[in-house]
């Protein structure tokens, strides 16, 4: 490949790593066997509290292996938080980020990086056009990038994943994020929309299924929704002013029928119902209000990136 023989910055492979002991080595060598001779690279394994023997086998692969440099984690922090800790110790300017499970093939490293070059991005994503993973775990893919679209204004035609090549400063920005549940795509996407995809295959799990359960997507789901956007708190807000139309409208309803039907109404029906619907949509406003200005803090104190 002639685009990694020109490559000085060299290559960063970040892998997090849960419970795959079984899978390391042959996935360690794969790695090697593609970038081995076309530049200077390294390997970062973030061992994610692994409760198998992954951390062993991590270590004896170091040992053959002097690109692989190791991360052993306290306990197990998620798959973001990992790459967050592999971000740290980056030495050069291009940076994958991929599974420990082998779904991704490392031998499409080289075809990433040559897209990233040659139309001149910051960050490409794999885009599988054939997925290992099962129905329900492909229509949370599809409610999240649905999501993504509304929230983040991503590129159209653009899809995310976790197996991606970019530029180094995009991980060092995103490492700037002070918050505890951080949303890596959602961050990149807001620091550049110089962004692209390269269609590939996505491989079953070879030793062992996803750790990935339908409530740790929720919860992906919910970090991305949440973290980069105050669309929420602004439905509120435009709830609220709607309310307070709605209520100036029927409180002039309320006071002709009074007047006009007076005896047919219960004495203090009227007065309960215009107070009532003053409070209601007063509340509602209030609460819109004050969780805009929640969201204002909540942007400033996780250094939320206003330029790159």
């Amino acid at each position: 490949m002639q685009t990694l023989d020109k490559l000085g910055p060299g290559v960063s492979v970040v892998v997090p790593v849960y419970n795959s002991g079984a899978g390391l080595p042959e996935l360690v060598e794969r790695i090697v066997r593609e970038l081995e001779g076309r530049g200077d690279y390294e390997i970062i394994a973030v061992n994610d509290g692994s409760r198998d023997d992954s951390l062993a086998v991590l270590l004896k692969l170091a040992s053959r292996y002097p690109r692989l440099r190791v991360i052993d984690l306290a306990k197990n922090a998620g798959q973001e938080n990992a790459i967050l800790a592999g971000f740290s110790i980056l030495r050069y300017g291009y940076v994958v980020c991929m599974d420990d499970d082998l779904q991704h093939d490392p031998a499409d490293i080289p075809r990433m990086l040559d897209v990233l070059i040659e139309k001149d991005l910051d960050i490409v994503f794999a885009r599988f056009v054939q997925s290992g993973n099962g129905l329900m775990r492909r229509l949370g893919t599809w409610v999240n990038d649905m999501m993504i679209n509304l929230v983040l204004k991503k590129p159209r035609g653009i899809g995310l994943s976790s197996f991606l090549v970019m530029r180094r400063f995009l991980a060092d920005k995103a490492s700037e994020y002070s918050g505890p549940h951080p949303y890596l795509a959602g961050q990149y996407l807001c620091l550049t929309g110089r962004v692209g995809n390269l269609d590939l295959v996505q491989h079953p799990a070879k030793y062992r299924q996803t750790n990935y359960s339908y409530s740790k997507l929720l919860g992906v789901w919910v970090s991305g929704l949440l973290n980069f956007s105050l669309l929420p708190l602004r439905v509120l807000l435009w709830c609220g002013l709607a309310l307070l139309a709605i209520a100036a409208v029927l409180i002039v309803v309320l006071v002709v029928n009074r007047l006009y039907y007076g005896d047919q109404v219960p004495l203090g029906w009227t007065t309960l119902m215009i107070v009532t619907l003053m409070l209601a949509s007063f509340q509602m406003f209030a609460l819109g209000l004050l969780g805009e200005y929640l969201g204002r803090v909540l942007m400033t104190t996780t250094r939320y990136p206003r330029y790159c």
